[in-house]
């Protein structure tokens, strides 16, 4: 007979390995599990969101604060922010769904629209602690580090890097050794 204390810690282990986990069923019927980030792949999430949440987030924000006026929207609820972060930041987007559904980048470029944004939704939930947390630390750490720029003609920003294609070929991946 099984131990109920044991089978109980191992359904308290379970639910939260599932809380993490979102299951995306494709309109192929192919069945996506999507996943948290990992703490391993922080550095490569964070190259890929950085740019994302400085275009979207941060430059807004300084030109409301600069302009004097008081936001009145969240900028990230609306059809509109989602569909500008996928036009503007799609390699991004790219790589950041190939490293929490382990989908291959092609497999990711040949889903239906719907199926896109179904697999984007799942991420942004799955990591809602990432993005709404550890994301913003990061990019204020980062902005203590980074010197402002010492003129009014900045430079135009940069496209979004492309994504790696697996985690292992991502700059800064060093694999465990063995």
């Amino acid at each position: 007979m099984r131990d109920p204390n044991a089978m109980a810690g191992q359904q308290a282990e379970l639910s939260e390995l599932l809380a993490e986990t979102k299951i995306v069923t494709l309109s192929t019927g192919k069945i996506v599990p999507v996943r948290a980030f990992l703490f391993r792949e922080l550095a490569v999430v964070a190259r890929l969101a950085m740019p994302i949440v400085d275009d979207m987030i941060v430059k807004p924000a300084l030109a409301t604060a600069a302009a004097g006026t008081g936001a009145t929207d969240d900028p990230l609820q609306g059809e509109q922010f989602f569909l500008d972060v996928i036009e503007r930041h799609g390699p991004s987007v790219d790589g950041l769904l190939a490293l929490c559904t382990g989908l291959a980048a092609d497999d990711i470029a040949g889903i239906d629209a719907g199926d896109g944004i179904d697999l984007v939704s799942a991420m942004f939930e799955v990591n809602a602690r990432f993005f709404t947390k550890a994301l913003p630390l990061i990019v204020r750490l980062s902005a203590q580090k980074t010197p402002g720029p010492s003129s009014s003609s900045a430079p135009a920003p940069s496209p979004s890097p492309a994504p790696p294609a697996t985690l292992e070929s991502a700059p800064g991946f060093d694999s465990p050794t063995v």
